[in-house]
Order: C-alpha cells, then sequence, then structure tokens
C-alpha cells in the first residue's frame, strides 16, 4: 500500500491494503481490529495463514476519513488493536500522507466528484481533431493520407500557471506535443498542437480514442480528459507508380514515344503501363479506375487537361499487368496548343481502386503513387506529325 509514502486516488483504484506484520506470541485465535483514520474495521481472528496479513480497505471509508474539502494533502492515522478473549493485549499505528485532490472543474451539485475515485473527469472539454483543410471534425479520410491532424482543445476551468497537458492518440503518448498552461491563458481559450502522420499510420484505419492529461506539481493525482474517438480511414495503401512507355534519357516524352497502330479506327496514343495487381486481391471483372492529367510548362500548378478511366480487367486489361492508351489529340496534344509560345508541360498518372482487405482485417483504400514524365511532343515549329 503507498509505496511511496502517499495514498492518491491511482491507490484507490488499484485498493488500499493494510498489511498487519508478525505479531510476536500470538494465537490463531487472537482477534485484531484493524482502524483507518477513525474507523474500525472490525475484529477478525489472526488465523492461520501467516504474517504479514493482508485487509483491505473500502474506498468509502478511506474517502470519508480524508474528509472535505478534497483538497491538499492531509495525514490519516492507520492502527490496529490484538486481543486475546475479551482483554486488549496491545495496539500499533503509523501515519499515512493522503491527497485526493482533482484537477478541472468540479461537479456543480452536492457531491464535487460523484466518479470517484476515477481520476477521469467528463467535465473536461473534450479534443477535437481535425485533418488538414478540413472543417469537419474527428474523421480524417483518404485525402488526409500521409497528413498531420490538428488537435484543437480548449483550456479548463481551474487552470493554474504550469499546468502541463499530455496528448495521447489511442493510448500513445504524442512526444513533443505538451502544453504548459501560461500566466496570460484563461478557461474556454482554444489552443491546437500537431498529431504527426507516424502516430496516425500506426493505429491504421480504425476508430481512435483520443484525450489528454493534466499534471500539476502541487497536485499527485492527474486530470484526465474523456476520450475523443477519432474515425480514421486515411491510411492509404500506394502501390507503384503506373510508368510512361517511352521516356528518353532526360526524362522526356517526345513525338518518337507516340504509338501509332496500322489499324485506323485505333487512336495514335502514348502508352502507360500498370504492374501486376493480383497481389492486392484484384481478379478479373475488378474496376481499376485511372488518371492523366498534365500541366503547363516545366513548373508551375497551371492545369491543362484531366481525364480519368474506368477499367475493367479481363482479357483486354490482365490483372498481371496492362497498357493503358492515353489518345494523343484528345488529352496530349492540348499540351502543344495550350500556350502560343511554350509547348511543353507535364504529365502525370496514377490509379485506384476500391479498399482491399488486410491481413489485420481492415479494409485499407489503394491509390497508386503519381508517375510523372516531362512532354515535349513537337517539333521545331509543330506538333507532332501524325499520318
Amino acid at each position: 500500500m503507498a509505496k511511496d509514502g502517499l495514498v492518491d486516488r491511482e491507490d484507490v483504484m488499484a485498493g488500499i491494503i493494510i498489511e498487519i506484520p508478525e505479531i510476536k506470541n500470538a494465537k490463531p485465535t487472537d482477534e485484531f481490529n484493524p482502524r483507518w483514520g477513525n474507523q474500525d474495521l472490525g475484529w477478525r481472528p489472526i488465523g492461520l495463514e501467516g504474517f504479514p496479513i493482508p485487509v483491505s480497505v473500502d474506498p468509502a471509508v478511506v474517502r470519508e476519513q480524508y474528509g472535505k474539502p478534497e483538497a491538499g494533502t492531509k495525514p490519516v492515522n492507520v492502527s490496529y488493536q490484538v486481543r486475546r478473549g475479551i482483554e486488549i493485549q496491545g495496539d500499533a499505528a503509523t501515519s499515512v500522507d493522503v491527497n485526493f485532490e482533482m484537477i478541472g472543474p468540479g461537479d456543480p451539485g452536492t457531491d464535487p466528484d460523484p466518479e470517484w475515485p476515477d481520476p477521469v473527469n467528463p467535465r473536461l472539454p473534450l479534443p477535437d481533431v481535425f485533418g488538414q483543410h478540413s472543417t469537419t471534425p474527428n474523421v480524417l479520410g483518404p485525402e488526409h493520407d500521409l497528413l498531420d491532424a490538428e488537435l484543437r482543445f480548449e483550456l479548463y476551468e481551474g487552470l493554474m500557471e504550469d499546468d502541463v497537458m499530455q496528448f495521447f492518440w489511442g493510448g500513445e503518448y504524442i512526444v513533443g506535443a505538451d502544453y504548459t498552461v501560461l500566466a496570460t491563458d484563461a478557461a474556454g481559450d482554444e489552443r491546437t498542437i500537431v498529431i504527426l502522420w507516424e502516430y496516425i499510420s500506426r493505429t491504421g484505419n480504425t476508430t481512435v480514442p483520443v484525450h489528454y492529461e493534466i499534471s500539476r506539481t502541487s497536485v499527485p493525482n492527474k486530470g484526465i480528459s474523456k476520450s475523443q474517438d477519432v474515425v480514421v480511414n486515411a491510411v492509404v495503401i500506394h502501390p507503384d507508380a503506373p510508368e510512361f512507355v517511352g521516356v528518353n534519357g532526360g526524362g522526356w516524352m517526345t513525338c518518337s514515344a507516340l504509338d501509332i497502330p496500322g489499324d485506323p479506327a485505333i487512336p495514335p496514343a502514348i502508352l502507360v503501363t500498370v504492374k501486376d495487381l493480383s497481389q492486392y486481391g484484384l481478379v478479373d471483372g475488378d474496376t481499376v479506375h485511372l488518371y492523366w492529367w498534365a500541366l503547363h510548362s516545366t513548373s508551375g500548378d497551371e492545369e491543362v487537361i484531366a481525364w480519368d478511366e474506368p477499367i475493367e480487367l479481363g482479357e483486354d486489361y490482365p490483372v498481371k499487368g496492362f497498357t493503358w492508351r492515353i489518345p494523343y489529340e484528345d488529352y496530349v496534344l492540348p499540351i502543344y496548343e495550350f500556350d502560343s509560345k511554350d509547348h511543353s508541360g507535364r504529365g502525370f498518372v496514377r490509379y485506384e481502386f476500391e479498399s482491399v482487405l488486410t491481413a489485420s482485417g481492415k479494409r485499407v483504400p489503394v491509390i497508386s503513387d503519381e508517375g510523372m514524365a516531362k512532354f515535349a511532343m513537337h517539333g521545331t515549329q509543330d506538333p507532332c506529325d501524325l499520318p
């Protein structure tokens, strides 16, 4: 019991035990009466079990003997008497420090803490988690993949300067995110910390409990908030990027990379290869969505064109790997036509499909890495010469 010399709420949650040490010349029929403060716990025989004898103390007794107000450290006398028959043979006593003070707002009713001795204070404000560029609290979707999140919290009633708040994601302490209360802080002020992606990715796609704990040097009992549930579906599987066919040594796609079939019904196109998808559990009949977009010049983010196409895996698009055609005149030539002087650009491709069931039993969205190449599909003055 209280090996650190202080009984706090955590000790009461674990259970308070008085240990009766060896009593010299005692008989099994002798009786002892343990006491916590002024409360007798009742006479009982010493018995044959041996010493030390453990005696559980009801939490209600411990609380009542601590008294009101529940603030500060108070000494409590712990003792026991021994008797043989009806004659008291002697007693022994010690003193233990007790502190049940709680950080944060108390209950406005007659009892300042009806959840006692639970250190979780349900009146502390819950934190909220937001994905980047999101106004929806406590939901992280695939659009937040690989991105840090933001935890917003409101300062609590009863705060004191130098209180330290620590934050936990799924029970894991978020290192380096502590907040120390300032003299200028007030209850109701909103503050923010960052939850790094590494924490989010470790717990994966699930509902993650998030809470904080408050420490104060003068109070041994932490103030602990209830948990806020955050629904996470942000962890995405990233297969290798699709690859452009015909990229030259400088990373450029030029007219020589065009595929011009002999069949006039098939338009000239640039080709993109997608590797084996069977490792993700895909089979014939499944759908893969492919995306192409181009930006003007070799820098900047001015979009020229975008196109996407759903394809069904099967004979034309084998699960073990296939080639995707991006028609030149419809979707690549616009790079040349976008600007009268600079006919270059950058092309990007990616694919995605429905989430897959992982070994952990969780579904994870699949979005490939992006493939990119520089485009200069023109001659000295004109676009590529097509037959």
